[in-house]
């Protein structure tokens, strides 16, 4: 059951106001509508508590980042393109598809 706290009461006031609803109608109405605003109360309370911090970006200087370098094929494919393959060690610089057999 609802709260009759000030907005509730008046809810029911100006439902009352219409000749045509039930005092039981009235009721229920206040108590819908006063629940639907203490929903939107607690839904906007737990927004406020979950604001977006912006934090600094960490310099480059204090963290180093180990970047490998990948040596590519470099065969064409009979499209045109370059091999997209990973070299092989002791193919001179072809991946194992495009090696040169000797």
């Amino acid at each position: 059951m609802a709260t009759r706290d000030d907005f509730w009461v008046k809810v029911y006031n100006n439902s009352k106001t219409n000749d045509h609803m039930s005092d039981e109608m009235s009721i229920k109405l206040a108590n819908s509508i006063w629940q639907a605003s203490q929903t939107l109360n607690r839904i906007k309370d737990g927004k406020k508590r979950l604001q977006i911090v912006k934090v600094k970006p960490i310099s480059s200087s204090s963290e180093t980042v180990s970047v490998s370098t990948v040596v590519l094929c470099k065969a064409l494919t009979l499209s045109g393109n370059k091999c997209k393959f990973k070299a092989a060690d002791g193919c001179d610089g072809f991946c194992k598809k495009h090696r040169i057999i000797s």
